[in-house]
């Protein structure tokens, strides 16, 4: 049985709010110190917008080939146009930047607990569970693209 489209966009919008909401938190509760001031703190938001480019090209570039960017849908089609040239995994990355550049808006060490936390936990967890799949889908083109595209950049 599959979800209803409003409960899932009402816990993608929920999921949203916590990842907005964790960096401040940690920002508030783990001052630990400031390691970035301003006016370099401001180089954060450049980092922000870059990141949520990034993974709206990425975004883009799924839809346009009919394929699926959410984890829970299985896609059947190998992207390998646009930001996908350059990484193989562009929404992540564009993510990763975008919890980077508010840790640096935020500039201090407690803010940078959560970017930390999610490049491990996509490096290491989601990535390579996904290019399992990846490679069962993909097969051989798969296997080419991976051996040229690298997994971040």
């Amino acid at each position: 049985m599959s979800e209803r489209p409003s409960h899932r966009r009402s816990s993608r919008l929920i999921e949203t709010l916590i990842l907005l909401a964790l960096p401040f938190l940690l920002h508030a509760l783990f001052p630990i110190r400031t390691i970035i001031t301003a006016p370099y703190r401001y180089a954060g938001i450049v980092v922000m917008l870059v990141g949520l480019w990034i993974a709206n090209q990425a975004r883009q570039y799924f839809m346009e080939a009919g394929t699926t960017f959410q984890l829970e849908g299985a896609s059947q089609t190998l992207v390998t146009d646009g930001p996908f040239r350059h990484s193989r995994n562009p929404i992540y990355l564009g993510m990763l930047l975008w919890l980077l550049g508010l840790a640096i808006v935020l500039g201090s060490l407690g803010a940078f607990i959560l970017p930390t936390v999610v490049f491990l936990l996509m490096n290491f967890v989601m990535i390579p569970m996904e290019e399992t799949r990846m490679e069962e889908v993909g097969g051989e083109a798969y296997l080419a693209y991976r051996s040229r595209v690298r997994r971040w950049f």
